[in-house]
């Protein structure tokens, strides 16, 4: 029954967007959900106090948030690299975008060793990576049923 209740929390995120002619709480709200659900789930499963937890739950917010800034420069940079392709560029331009992957990477790479030594702070290395690994485990759940759902483009 838990895994069923999950999976369907994991699905609310698959909701189209508002305008759609499904009914059902605001895409918002189902990915508030999910996200509370998975923040438990962890909580649980690495057997945090609930102060561990709120802790922990304060570091994932502000990766979340940092991700999510990385995320919009990474489309930037593919926009801007798909300008380029298609207008063509001279030199200069290149090597613009190509410094702008650069730092791109090297504030990944920061961002990775920031949470991790947030996340140290708050649980212990073998928690980290049991957390890391719950994580993959999830994002690689979403993909699964993103691309099952009807009208999905397939992928081949």
């Amino acid at each position: 029954m838990r895994r069923v209740l999950w999976i369907l929390l994991i699905g609310g995120l698959l909701v189209p967007g508002p305008g759609s002619a499904q009914a059902g709480p605001p895409r918002a709200e189902l990915q508030e959900r999910v996200r509370r659900a998975f923040l438990e789930r962890i909580r649980t499963e690495l057997d945090l106090s609930r102060d561990e937890g709120a802790r922990l739950r304060d570091v994932l917010e502000w990766s979340e948030a940092e991700r999510r800034q990385v995320a919009f420069e990474t489309r930037q940079i593919r926009l801007d690299t798909e300008r380029f392709l298609t207008g063509g560029g001279d030199d200069a331009e290149a090597r613009a975008l190509l410094d702008a992957r650069e730092r791109l990477q090297e504030r990944e790479r920061a961002l990775f060793r920031e949470e991790q030594e947030r996340l140290l702070e708050v649980i212990s290395p073998a928690q980290v990576v049991r957390l890391y690994e719950m994580r993959e485990q999830f994002v690689r759940r979403l993909q699964q049923l993103r691309q099952n759902r009807p009208g999905a483009p397939s992928r081949r």
